[in-house]
């Protein structure tokens, strides 16, 4: 599938994950996902302020990347998060980069 081509409809997805992601990892948040579109690069930026950081992505739809990026202060399970974005969006490659804070 790769990153939704829509972008009306890739702004309404990203938005609802945020909200389901953060809930996922028992996170709370402190703002509400703000997302918007591209100017320079076709495609969707979104993230939210959760009380131990932030969860940020960025998808190209020119290309079909996704970046996601999730920084906490508090332990979490990030293979629930990698599963599921795997599971929704069927990339052909994912690079991981997972540094665990002390």
């Amino acid at each position: 599938m790769g990153v939704i081509q829509d972008s009306w409809t890739m702004l309404i997805f990203s938005t609802k994950y945020l909200t389901k992601c953060r809930k996922k990892i028992g996170m709370k948040k402190l703002i509400l996902p703000y997302v918007i579109q591209g100017i320079y690069y076709p495609g969707v930026t979104g993230f939210v302020i959760i009380e131990t950081s932030h969860l940020s992505f960025h998808s190209f739809s020119h290309t079909g990347q996704l970046m996601f990026d999730l920084f906490s202060c508090q332990p979490y399970d990030s293979n629930k998060i990698e599963e599921e974005l795997v599971s929704i969006f069927l990339p052909q490659k994912v690079t991981r980069n997972f540094i665990e804070s002390e």
